[in-house]
């Protein structure tokens, strides 16, 4: 699970990244990053078939409905447009 981790955390990072360049910032201002040894992709998945793991489904938690809010596709578009929703503006 930790070489998995590791990857997650990457990849968050680079999603980051790929946000502040949506929202203005300029390219050559931020950092993508990945592992050197592009093998370590297939680590995760290795190790779990080493220890006997053959599926991860069965794992999900559900959310409970009282923590969800429902939007109407009209008022995601105006959130959207207007960049309330999680400091994402379109640019057009």
């Amino acid at each position: 699970m930790v070489w998995g981790l590791n990857l997650i955390s990457l990849s968050i990072s680079n999603i980051i990244s790929a946000l502040k360049i949506l929202n203005g910032i300029q390219a050559t201002e931020i950092q993508f990053h990945w592992p050197s040894d592009l093998e370590v992709f297939k680590e995760p998945t290795k190790r779990a078939l080493s220890i006997g793991v053959t599926s991860m489904s069965g794992f999900g938690t559900p959310i409970p409905k009282e923590l969800v809010t429902n939007y109407s596709k009209e008022e995601i578009a105006q959130k959207y447009q207007s960049g309330e929703l999680m400091g994402i503006k379109r640019f057009n």
